[in-house]
C-alpha cells in the first residue's frame, strides 16, 4: 500500500561537491511511516555538485534534481525550490548542512499533524567548526555571552563545567546557540527569536507548505535563511522548538550563506537597519503591529 506523500525536503545548493552526498544521505536515512520527495535546487554548480545530485536522482525514484541553467542566486533558489514542493510539510536544509537522527522527520511532523496550532517546528543543531578557538580568552567571552543572555545560575553552570571537564565544555560548545531557546513560541518570542539571537538554524525547520509558499518575494531583499522563515510563520501560528540535537551546520571558507551575509552586513548597524527594514515590511502583512513597533523601537535603541 502506498504511503501518504508528507513531505517534501528542499535542499538548496551551490558548489558543494564535498558536502552533498553527507546531506542527501542524511535525508534518504529518514525512518518515516509516510513518504517524501527530495527537491534538490542546484543553482547552476560549477564543480562536482551537479554530476553527484544527477547520480542520485537516477539512483531513487523520490530524489529530483533540479537544475538551474544560470546561477540565478541563493534567495531565487531558495524560493523557487520551496514553491515546487507537492508536500503538506517543507523540510529545510542547505547543500553543507546534515541531519543526524533518522526519526527526525518523523518526530517533528508527528508533532505537528496532532498539533494543528502549531505551523512550524525546529530543533537544536551542532555546529561543526574546526575553527573554534579552545583557549581561555574564548571561554570568558562564552561565559560573557551565556551571562548576559542566560542569567547568573546558567553562568555559574558552565563555569563549573569548564574547571572540571573542559573537553566536556568544549563539547557542549559545539551547539549552535549560546542559549536557551523556548519550547513554545507565539509571535512575540518569535521576534526575539529571529532578531535577539536565539538562533533557529534553517535546517533544522519542518514547516507548513501552504504558509511558506506564500512569502512574499519582496522580504528577500531584507532578509536570507531563518529570519524571514521564523517571522512568517510565526504570523500564522504557533512554533515548537525541541531541545534535542538532530542535525549538523559545518562552517567552512566557501559557506555561499556566511559569504552573502558578510557582503550585506558589513557593520552591526548595517545588519539592524535591514532586520527595521524587514519589520517594517511585515508590518503590513499582519494585525499585531504594535509588537513590531515595540521590537523596532528596541532595535533603534541598539544602533545608537
Amino acid at each position: 500500500m502506498k504511503k501518504k506523500l508528507l513531505v517534501s525536503v528542499c535542499l538548496i545548493t551551490y558548489n558543494h561537491e564535498n558536502f552533498i552526498e553527507e546531506a542527501l544521505d542524511s535525508v534518504i536515512m529518514q525512518s518515516t511511516d509516510f513518504d517524501l520527495e527530495i527537491l534538490i535546487g542546484d543553482d547552476c554548480s560549477t564543480d562536482n555538485t551537479t554530476r553527484i545530485c544527477k547520480t542520485y536522482s537516477k539512483k531513487y525514484k523520490n530524489v529530483y534534481h533540479i537544475e538551474r541553467k544560470k546561477n540565478i542566486g541563493m534567495d531565487a533558489n531558495w524560493m523557487d525550490t520551496i514553491r515546487s514542493a507537492n508536500g503538506k510539510y517543507i523540510a529545510l536544509l542547505e547543500g553543507d548542512d546534515y541531519w543526524i537522527s533518522k526519526n527526525k522527520l518523523q518526530k517533528q511532523v508527528d508533532f505537528l499533524e496532532k498539533n494543528k496550532r502549531f505551523v512550524l517546528c525546529s530543533h537544536d543543531i551542532y555546529l561543526d567548526n574546526p575553527y573554534l578557538k579552545k583557549g581561555f580568552k574564548n571561554f570568558l567571552n562564552i561565559l560573557r555571552v551565556d551571562l548576559r543572555q542566560n542569567g547568573l545560575n546558567f553562568a555559574i553552570k558552565k563555569l563549573t563545567v569548564f574547571f572540571s571537564d573542559k573537553e566536556l565544555f568544549w563539547k557542549q560548545r559545539r551547539l549552535y546557540s549560546l542559549n536557551k531557546r523556548h519550547s513554545v513560541g507565539n509571535l512575540k518570542i518569535a521576534l526575539d527569536t529571529a532578531l535577539d539571537e536565539r538562533y533557529i538554524h534553517t535546517s533544522t525547520i519542518v514547516v507548513s507548505a501552504n504558509i511558506l509558499k506564500t512569502m512574499p518575494d519582496e522580504a528577500f531583499s531584507f532578509t536570507i535563511g531563518h529570519k524571514l522563515s521564523v517571522l512568517w510563520t510565526a504570523m500564522h501560528g504557533l512554533q515548537k522548538h525541541f531541545n534535542e540535537v538532530m542535525a549538523v551546520r559545518k562552517v567552512h571558507s566557501d559557506s555561499s550563506a556566511v559569504t552573502r551575509r558578510e557582503q550585506r552586513f558589513k557593520t552591526r548597524e548595517g545588519q539592524i537597519t535591514r532586520d527595521i527594514k524587514l519589520l517594517e515590511f511585515l508590518c503590513s502583512y499582519n494585525n499585531q503591529t504594535f509588537l513590531f513597533k515595540n521590537k523596532i523601537k528596541q532595535l533603534k535603541k541598539k544602533s545608537k
